[in-house]
């Protein structure tokens, strides 16, 4: 069986462990440069259509979703038997920290600056992302039991919020972080030790 994480993990690839990872310390820089990989910067956005077989119908159809370069963000399990879209997961094409698409792309514009650094943030920011992901869902799944109609649509919509809000919020954590972890690093510094 393949996993939502599988599909996630190629969705994101960059080549890793291979000579033609950009980011590894394998291979030249004409081989890291051979192969266009899938996790690009440009990715606006990444989605995964699922159909539950182990459900009800009602809440059968998942579409999970990711906005921004793959290699740095969290798949989101939304139900879509619902009326709205979360705030943060609509989008804009000006730069708003309020959406997680612009989020999402600054975390990877400084992720990029130094994957060495940034790449085990990002890495624990996505496990602990799914994994509380995943405990909503299988929460929902269990508290919907039963339910139909607008009542259930009133669930699920409280569902896809509170799993939008817990990613957002993991995000902002994650780019404190790497403010923090990179604020060290930065070539402009002054040490009284200098």
């Amino acid at each position: 069986m393949i996993s939502i994480e599988d599909i996630k993990w190629a969705e994101s690839s960059h080549y890793q462990d291979t000579p033609y990872d950009a980011y590894g310390d394998q291979g030249t820089p004409e081989q890291k440069k051979t192969f266009r990989p899938i996790g690009i910067n440009r990715n606006f956005e990444t989605h995964i259509l699922q159909i539950r077989n182990d459900v009800p119908a009602e809440i059968a159809g998942v579409q999970w979703l990711a906005f921004g370069p793959n290699t740095f963000n969290s798949m989101v399990p939304f139900y879509t038997n619902v009326t709205t879209t979360p705030e943060s997961f609509q989008t804009t094409p000006k730069f708003n920290l309020n959406k997680i698409f612009w989020l999402n792309k600054l975390t990877a514009q400084l992720g990029d600056t130094n994957y060495r650094v940034y790449g085990e943030l990002e890495d624990a920011f996505e496990q602990k992302s799914l994994a509380q992901c995943h405990k909503i869902q299988h929460d929902t799944d269990k508290e919907v039991k039963g339910l139909s109609g607008k009542e259930l649509q009133d669930k699920l919509n409280a569902a896809n919020q509170l799993m939008a809000d817990t990613v957002y919020n993991n995000t902002v954590e994650l780019l404190g972080q790497m403010v923090d972890e990179g604020h060290g690093l930065m070539t402009l510094k002054y040490d009284l030790l200098d």
